[in-house]
């Protein structure tokens, strides 16, 4: 599998400490350590959309429209039914212009969270979470699911022609910040 459609935890914790010394000391000093998780359904289209800048732009520009001027960080995905949609994590406080349908949960753990939405883009190639007598196993999705999940991402890569696909997550309004503040953070 190439690796945007690789997930395993070792993954997905190699990626949540590459973001240790950007992303989360930004979000933190951001949003004053209270959070919020929103979830904007997005639009359904061909499983390339995933992979393609047209599509990465008009996602950013709705997100954008739903921060307005709050800081956050977004991550696009698609799931099996085809439909994209958007991770947005931003402060509590944040005056935000939500389309209906969209959801909203309190952020108790950024790093469980962001470990999470590590996951491939593409939920097919993702593992899955299953809710069985109460305890959680983990499994990979079917090798019928994965099967599909390459496919379209080799039909994207061929569509491409060459061009680097567009990063999957960005941000929005984050101050960067300076040595001292990430250590400060860091210290904490």
């Amino acid at each position: 599998m190439p690796d945007p459609l690789k997930d395993t935890n070792a993954e997905r914790s190699k990626e949540v400490a590459g973001m240790m010394d950007g992303l989360i000391p930004r979000l933190t000093l951001a949003t004053n350590y209270d959070m919020q998780e929103v979830i904007v359904s997005l639009w359904s289209g061909p499983a390339t959309d995933l992979y393609s800048h047209k599509a990465h732009d008009r996602a950013a520009n709705i997100t954008a429209a739903i921060l307005g001027t709050a800081p956050g960080w977004c991550k696009l995905e698609r799931d099996h039914g085809g439909n994209l949609h958007a991770h947005i994590i931003t402060s509590t406080d944040a005056p935000l212009l939500l389309p209906a349908g969209a959801t909203t949960r309190p952020v108790y753990n950024l790093k469980g969270l962001l470990h999470y939405l590590s996951k491939p883009g593409d939920a097919r190639a993702a593992m899955v979470r299953d809710l069985t007598s109460g305890q959680t196993r983990t499994y990979q999705n079917t090798e019928e699911n994965k099967l599909a999940a390459f496919q379209d991402y080799q039909r994207a890569r061929a569509q491409a022609r060459g061009r680097q696909f567009p990063r999957l997550s960005w941000s929005h309004n984050l101050p960067r910040l300076s040595d001292e503040q990430k250590a400060a953070i860091r210290a904490m």
